[in-house]
């Protein structure tokens, strides 16, 4: 039985160009997984949190939720959470993220 070693990472992104951008600088060490909404992503790394080396969302409302979902799960929380913006985020916006639990964030 073959033991899958790849490092992954699931991502929730609202544009496709952005995705593909991403997967491609990653693809070298990393597998890319992208779900359509929250609730499959949520509940993909509810099955197994140990796979998932980083969770990418998008900066949005929804995700926002999502994020403060993850962060008290107490199987989800230690995996780190990486807020993809399309537009420069104010400060104040980049502090709600954080405090919500994200650790990076891309712009």
């Amino acid at each position: 039985m073959s033991v899958d070693t790849t490092q992954k990472i699931i991502a929730r992104l609202d544009d496709v160009p952005t995705f593909n951008l991403i997967k491609d600088i990653i693809s070298d060490e990393h597998s890319l997984i992208a779900c359509d909404n929250n609730v499959e992503l949520f509940d993909q790394l509810i099955q197994d949190p140990d796979i998932y080396d980083a969770i990418i969302i998008s900066a949005t409302q929804d995700n926002l939720s999502l994020l403060r979902n993850i962060n008290t799960c107490s199987k989800t929380k230690i995996i780190p959470v990486i807020i993809q913006t399309n537009n420069a985020l104010v400060d104040e916006d980049i502090n709600t993220y954080i405090k919500a639990g994200a650790r990076y964030y891309l712009p």
